[in-house]
This record gives structure tokens, sequence and C-alpha cells, in this order.
């Protein structure tokens, strides 16, 4: 049996709830934009090098890097 190395969770402001989505090495979020009909897509991949976050736009990727560049990111940008 795999190992569980991510659990997922989705949450709306329609009290819509997913909660423990198993995935052993990678999972994403995919939202429908019907403002832009694009895609936004968030992916988390457990590697054996460390957890890397990828965001991208349809099959356009925007950033890819380790979980750790993703929060210094998100630290640079306040």
């Amino acid at each position: 049996m795999s190992k569980i190395r991510i659990t997922g969770e989705f949450r709306t402001d329609y009290d819509t709830e997913l909660t423990g989505a198993p995935s052993e090495r990678w999972a994403e979020a995919v939202f429908l934009l019907s403002e832009s009909n694009e895609e936004l897509v968030f992916e988390v991949s457990v590697e054996d090098s460390g957890t890397v976050v990828g965001i991208m736009i349809g099959e356009d990727t925007k950033w890819k890097g380790t979980l750790s560049g993703f929060k210094k990111m998100l630290q640079e940008a306040k």
C-alpha cells in the first residue's frame, strides 16, 4: 500500500467542503475562472529532494520552485 504524504482540503463560500483527499506524490487544485475561461492551477509535489510548488494559468507555468522558495516569495510580496 502506498504512503499518504499529502492530504487535501477544499472549502468554498457556499459551505461546500471536501476533506481528506489523500495523495502519495502530487496533488492539484484547479479553478475554472468563468470570467476569462482560464484555469488557475496550484500543484504540490512531494519529491525525494523536498516539496515542490507550482502555479499555472492553463498549461503555462507562472511559478515553480521549492516550498521554502514559495514562502520566501510570499514574504517578499508583503
